[in-house]
């Protein structure tokens, strides 16, 4: 889109219930607008996660709060939304407002198919006998119908196969891969899964579940493949120090195998992972650790495969000033810079010393 950057923030605007920005570069500068701001009501509010475009131009994401506010103790299920540029404003629109047992607290990056489908997860909902009533989340299916879209469940979360899905992975076949931060097979500590279709219906495979030792516990971000098909992720807690690892699952008979392929140790190695992965043109792995680093704001992190041998380097720690716990996503541009945000930053924002975050390029 014009080399324009596109965004959300959790929280912001008026009337503090999150906004979707515009960044512009001008030269060696970037300026930044506000192109819409949600209200907390039926337009959504809270947004989390990327945003995903169509060949238009149009932006589309979720938003965990609003909706219909029958739900969720008067606050909404949340939404997904779609924003149109016009000749002077944006213009949201309500996809779908999520309804409990559809889903509810929708986030992560919403996925197209081939047939121009959107994907996405909830993050609780779907089967309200899980989680105490809460739902353990669904993988759902929007699809154009008329003017409007139509919402299929593909996929409704019951705590053994997982709870909690995050961001989805399509592959060539239309098979999708993902995580989900608690459930499986030992109940609180997460899952690798996928969904393939099967006839009318979908068919999930858990690949891996995590046991919450040293192997990791509760992935919050999603996966990447290698070009052999292994999947690779982040888990926020477990490893030897608590402080979550870098995973490889490879595909195997008769179950898929995961090796942790660093463990993250607090101080000068980071800690708590919060982010995607990116490979690199060379094969190294990118991510961030959101706490801990060498200034003990979170860093971005390297890992080098040497041999079947990963080892981890600092590629730059965050300081009060340049940023400090970063979590969102990271995106790679078609120069090798790499794009991310942090949760905090340095200096007074509406009264709090710990800042409101920023948007930051990283050139490796």
């Amino acid at each position: 889109m014009n080399s324009n950057i596109y965004g959300t923030t959790f929280y912001g605007g008026k009337p503090e219930r999150g906004t979707v920005y515009q960044l512009k570069r001008a030269g060696q500068s970037w300026t930044k607008t506000t192109i819409y701001a949600f209200t907390g009501r039926k337009d959504g509010g809270l947004p989390l996660g990327e945003l995903a475009k169509d060949e238009a131009g149009n932006l589309y994401g979720t938003a965990i709060l609003g909706g219909d506010l029958s739900y969720e103790y008067g606050t909404g299920c949340g939404v997904v939304f779609e924003l149109t540029p016009g000749p002077k404003a944006w213009k949201e629109t309500v996809v779908h407002a999520f309804h409990l047992k559809d889903g509810c607290m929708p986030q992560g990056e919403l996925v197209w198919d081939g047939a121009g489908n959107l994907y996405g997860t909830t993050r609780s909902g779907g089967d309200t006998a899980c989680a105490r009533g809460f739902g353990c989340g669904t993988v759902f299916k929007l699809s154009r119908s008329g003017a409007g879209w139509k919402l299929t469940t593909v996929h409704i979360f019951r705590g053994n196969d997982g709870a909690g899905p995050v961001s989805l992975l399509r592959d060539a076949k239309e098979n999708f891969y993902g995580a989900t931060g608690g459930g499986g097979a030992s109940v609180y500590y997460g899952t690798v899964f996928k969904l393939s279709p099967s006839g009318k219906a979908w068919k999930l495979t858990t690949l891996y579940s995590f046991t919450g030792g040293n192997d990791g516990s509760s992935p919050l971000a999603g996966v990447v493949f290698d070009q052999s098909g292994a999947l690779y992720g982040t888990t926020y807690y477990g490893g030897t120090y608590g402080l979550g690892v870098v995973y490889k699952v490879t595909p195997a008979k008769p179950a898929w195998k995961e090796k942790v392929l660093h463990t993250f140790a607090g101080g000068q190695d980071g800690g708590n992972p919060y982010s995607n992965l990116l490979f690199d043109p060379q094969g190294n792995l990118y991510g961030t650790a959101s706490a801990y680093g060498g200034e003990n704001h979170g860093e971005i992190f390297k890992l080098t495969n040497s041999g079947g041998q990963w080892t981890e380097s600092i590629a730059f720690s965050f300081n009060e000033s340049d940023g400090s716990a970063p979590e969102g996503d990271i995106i790679w541009d078609a120069s090798g810079n790499l794009y991310g945000t942090t949760s905090a930053a340095g200096g007074f924002c509406n009264g709090d010393q710990s800042g409101c975050g920023n948007v930051y390029e990283f050139t490796p």
